[in-house]
């Protein structure tokens, strides 16, 4: 059954409560489209669903038909962008069996990170600016250029406290003061919902603060090595700009971290994700 003869469906109906849809559509899913909605799609380097990829019905039915939770294409030009993204929805809403749209995904920590936009100084270099209002202007800018791409979801921004100055990713920081990241935080997350209470307003996008836990202390430097520091070091430096962001502004996702503490990797820690984060 393809999504077209879902209308009708109480999911399909915006005038029933979030929760009542919801409720509905997962009632009508199996359990591979769940798994499938767990998915991020990519399709290989650059050269990520281009033309010949999309005129192709099997590659499109093999990637596409069971639905997916987003797509993270190449980095195209504008118009390319546009184009490629309406062509994959338009499959997903019309071709799947129940017509579930996709997620666009972009990464945009001091500019959104494609062609033919405006590139800021790097997020080290922002966050010497002391300056939250600067800040939300600057994000509510790339949220702005990340919505005229289809852009729904931003990987953005990166709070990780920088302890350790050989890490690789510094750069994407707000630098080594807990209070400094939860306060530029604060408003990069309001540039880019375009609000402080968890909504996403028009011409926005939903934020993700990352990463979640001791990214920016990974032993000797290395990206992804483990963070293994007590609960008082994890507390006292690198989960104040986690708390102060998310009880503020309401930020719609949170990422956790690539790396381990005390052996255990953060995205399979439940004491963290459950009992600290959501709890």
């Amino acid at each position: 059954m393809k999504s077209k003869k879902a209308k009708g469906l109480p999911y399909k109906d915006p005038k029933l409560p979030v929760s009542k849809r919801v409720k509905d559509l997962l009632s009508r899913m199996t359990i591979e489209e769940k798994a499938w909605q767990l998915m991020g799609l990519w399709n290989g380097g650059v050269e990520d669903f281009d033309d010949k990829f999309l005129n192709d019905p099997e590659k499109m039915k093999a990637a596409f038909s069971k639905g997916a939770n987003s797509v993270h294409p190449a980095f195209w030009h504008i118009r390319e962008t546009v184009e490629q993204r309406n062509r994959i929805q338009k499959y997903c809403v019309e071709e799947t069996r129940l017509g579930i749209p996709v997620l666009f995904v972009d990464e945009g920590q001091h500019g959104m990170m494609r062609y033919d936009t405006t590139g800021f100084p790097q997020a080290i270099g922002l966050a010497c600016s002391w300056d939250p209002d600067l800040f939300e202007k600057v994000y509510a800018t790339v949220a702005r250029e990340m919505r005229s791409r289809g852009t729904h979801h931003a990987l953005t921004p990166v709070i990780d406290v920088c302890r350790e100055p050989r890490w690789g990713r510094v750069e994407e920081t707000y630098g080594e003061d807990p209070w400094l990241n939860g306060t530029l935080s604060c408003a990069a997350v309001k540039g880019l919902q375009g609000s402080s209470d968890g909504t996403i307003a028009p011409d926005h996008v939903a934020a993700t603060l990352k990463h979640l836990v001791g990214h920016g202390q990974s032993e000797s430097g290395q990206n992804t090595a483990p963070a293994n520091y007590s609960q008082r070091v994890l507390r006292d430096y690198h989960m104040p700009p986690f708390k102060m962001c998310i009880d503020k502004v309401k930020p719609a996702s949170v990422m956790p971290s690539y790396n381990e503490v005390d052996g255990l990797p953060s995205h399979s820690n439940k004491w963290l994700l459950k009992d600290v984060l959501r709890k």
